[in-house]
């Protein structure tokens, strides 16, 4: 008991000396979030460049089946107007010949 009483005195007397505790920091106050859209924001680069990238996003597909989707919707347009363009003279040549045959009809009846 003696050695470990004289081992603990030496460790004290030698060893380093212990820091107090430091006083506790003062209570803070709990950070108060802004709830969404009420606080608005000042930065006008910031705005523009949210401006631009919502454009951005509105105008461009939004994956590469919208743009194929997109271009098969385009493609299919242009033949529905050339199927319109080719079926107009034989529809005028049809009729063409209908009205000679009834009129070649009507002369011979007279």
């Amino acid at each position: 008991v003696f050695w470990n009483a004289l081992m603990m005195t030496i460790k004290k007397s030698v060893g380093p000396k212990l820091t107090l505790t430091p006083p506790p920091s003062p209570a803070r106050r709990p950070l108060q979030i802004p709830a969404m859209g009420q606080d608005p924001c000042n930065d006008l680069a910031a705005s523009e460049k949210l401006d631009e990238l919502l454009e951005y996003i509105h105008e461009s597909p939004r994956d590469p089946i919208d743009y194929r989707v997109g271009a098969l919707e385009n493609r299919l347009e242009r033949v529905s107007a050339e199927i319109q363009g080719i079926k107009g003279p034989p529809q005028h040549l049809a009729a063409s010949l209908r009205y000679r045959s009834n009129s070649q009809s009507c002369d011979a009846r007279s």
